[in-house]
């Protein structure tokens, strides 16, 4: 049903899809319209951002992406830094601070129970795999960190080696994304599956070794 239904506003909308789609399209024609804004608009979207990475609940992959589309990489990059790096450390400091009840509110409460009892042994190496292989949402990671035992300068070090490769990534994707060839899209969708099914393999023996 939900397929149908998406598939007949699409057809009653197409045309306006159409002119979304050229739009999007057009990165030149996004800066213009963006351009009003001036600063208020990198200033938005770290905003965006740092909400995501405060939630612990939506992931921030798509918002990744657009920074790179919209602003270019290398300012796309400070952009995405700035949001997902800075924030995941500013969210370990007031977990660290605050404690439990912040806590409690913030990350689900089965994460939460699983891995509350263990947190004082994870270091540098549990909170690195965190972010490579998501058995813990990376966002929590930051929460649970504040719980735990390992030092603010370790946690930035696994958050600059955990993180800093995926958002380069995928900063590069919106900002050279439209150049790929069929060919490079589809090894890099390979690739990505191989992530996932390899990520599903090991989550189960990774948290079966860390518990």
């Amino acid at each position: 049903m939900v397929i149908l239904l998406t598939g007949g506003l699409a057809w009653i909308f197409r045309l306006q899809l159409n002119e979304l789609l050229l739009f999007l399209r057009d990165r030149q024609m996004i800066a213009a319209y963006l351009e009003p804004l001036g600063w208020w608009g990198p200033l938005i979207y770290v905003a965006i951002l740092s909400a995501q990475v405060f939630t612990a609940v939506v992931p921030g992959h798509a918002l990744l992406v657009a920074a790179g589309y919209v602003y270019g990489f290398t300012y796309g990059w400070i952009l995405n830094f700035m949001g997902e790096i800075v924030t995941s450390q500013a969210v370990f400091w007031l977990a660290r601070r605050k404690g439990r009840p912040l806590v409690q509110r913030m990350v689900s409460s089965s994460v939460l129970a699983r891995w509350e009892h263990s947190l004082d042994r994870q270091g540098f190496l549990f909170f690195l795999i965190c972010f490579w292989v998501p058995f813990i949402p990376s966002n929590a990671a930051n929460y649970l960190a504040g719980l735990g035992s390992i030092s603010f300068p370790v946690f930035l070090t696994a958050n600059l080696i955990g993180r800093i490769p995926g958002m380069t990534l995928a900063t590069l994707l919106g900002s050279h994304g439209l150049e790929l060839s069929g060919r490079q899209w589809l090894g890099i969708a390979v690739l990505g599956v191989l992530v996932v099914v390899g990520s599903r393999v090991l989550r189960g023996r990774i948290e079966r070794h860390f518990t």
